[in-house]
């Protein structure tokens, strides 16, 4: 058998993927590494179909390249896809960040999964538009907005407004103390 006709059996059998992990930031939900890889490796498995997604030499110093290699463990044929990034700051978060999106996205993309694009924004470090809310809701989304841009835990801006402001939540600050913390933050 060849790994084309394995990958076809694959196909055949293949469900939909489930969107388990969610996206607090864009309320929504995804399709993560791990939940595709629980879903497709047994498959893969059946059909004698092995999956590695080693790290590849990058073209430049500042990106990430990642290669999905799909091998048929018979007949040794192989099928492979290869993607690369370029980060927009290098750091091992960003970094790690980088290549578990590209993991799933080559195998996505190789085995022609159907999925949702949800987090494809955090990955393009674009800042996504506030919606017109209270001024609570506000104070939460410009915290959301803080994670992204200053790599800071929502721990880290609890346990600050805690020590400066006597709150644990953000909600509760007005505008003044937004604008100390987010000072305090960069």
């Amino acid at each position: 058998m060849s790994i084309y006709k394995a990958l076809f059996k694959v196909q055949e059998e293949m469900e939909p993927i489930i969107k388990s992990a969610k996206n607090p930031f864009y309320k929504s939900k995804y399709a993560d590494v791990n939940s595709i890889i629980h879903q497709v490796v047994p498959l893969l498995t059946k059909h004698g179909v092995l999956l590695t997604q080693p790290l590849a030499k990058a073209g430049y110093s500042d990106s990430i390249c990642v290669k999905t290699v799909l091998t048929h463990v018979e007949s040794g044929e192989s099928v492979e896809s290869e993607s690369e990034v370029k980060l927009s700051k290098v750091d091992p978060q960003q970094a790690g960040s980088t290549i578990t999106y590209l993991r799933r996205y080559t195998l996505q993309s190789l085995l022609s999964l159907e999925a949702i694009d949800d987090d494809a924004e955090k990955a393009m470090n674009r800042k996504p538009q506030l919606p017109q809310n209270s001024p609570e809701q506000e104070n939460v989304d410009r915290a959301k907005l803080w994670m992204n841009r200053f790599d800071v835990t929502a721990k880290d801006i609890k346990d600050k407004a805690r020590k400066y402001f006597g709150s644990d939540s953000v909600r509760l600050l007005n505008n003044e103390q937004m604008d100390k913390l987010e000072d305090m933050l960069k």
